[in-house]
Order: structure tokens, then sequence, then C-alpha cells
């Protein structure tokens, strides 16, 4: 029961975060996390500890991207100035695209951000951008 009740209030809270944003509510996943396109995904942060009651948990986030897409073809982007643990995305994180939370990006950053989003997308027909901020 308690674990029920934990699931509940932490399942509110999180919604509560993520106010009007589309959260991805599949399965035995409550995060907040869009595909936008079938290959461009927008999330955000991957936490761990207490911060992942009301961010998303970096675990639940790692196992659905191996889950829906084989490792060789996912890379997230981090636009936030925060690092995590790496490895758990077979360290293929971009980790040099990031900047000021609730800032714009400097506009020479965003178009090598878009650059290198676009040559991985090309590159293969089955890969796929998970985009960033602290936020979402």
């Amino acid at each position: 029961w308690v674990l029920v009740m934990d699931s509940r209030i932490f399942r509110s809270f999180r919604q509560k975060v993520s106010a009007d944003k589309k959260r991805y509510q599949r399965d035995s996943y409550d995060l907040d996390l869009t595909y936008i396109t079938e290959r461009i995904v927008a999330m955000a942060f991957p936490a761990e500890g207490v911060e992942a009651t009301f961010r998303n948990n970096i675990d639940q986030v790692a196992r659905l991207l191996k889950e829906n897409h084989s490792d060789d073809h996912f890379i997230l982007y981090n636009l936030s100035n925060r690092d995590y643990d790496f490895s758990k995305f077979n360290d293929k994180v971009m980790n040099w695209c990031g900047f000021p939370d609730h800032h714009p990006p400097p506009l020479r950053l965003m178009f090598e951000i878009v650059h290198h989003i676009h040559e991985w997308l090309c590159a293969d027909a089955e890969n796929v951008a998970v985009i960033h901020c602290l936020a979402g």
C-alpha cells in the first residue's frame, strides 16, 4: 500500500511540474519526454536520486531508449550545463552544446547543434536525436 501511495504521490508531483507539457505515459513509463517526430525526441533532464522524483529518472530514460532504439541509433544532446552518468547511455551524449538554462544559445552554437543533429539523422534512417535541457 505504501509503495502504491508513494507512486501516486510522485506521479501527481511529476504531472504538476510538467504543467501543460505532453508526457510519455506508456507501459510502465511516465516521463517528461515527447517524440516530436519518430526520430527527434525532446525531454527533461535525466536525473538521479531525489531529483528524479520531479525530473526524468535516468534509468527509465536509458531503458526506454534502449528498448525503442538500438544502442547504436540514439544520441543525447545535453543542452544543460550539467553532467550526469553518460555511461547509462553508452557514452553517446553530446556534452559540448550546453548553455545557461532559460537563455537562448549563442547563434553560432545553435547552428552547430542543428548541423550536428542533421548530420546524425542523415547518417542512418534509424538514428534518433534526443535533445534535453534542464526543464524539458
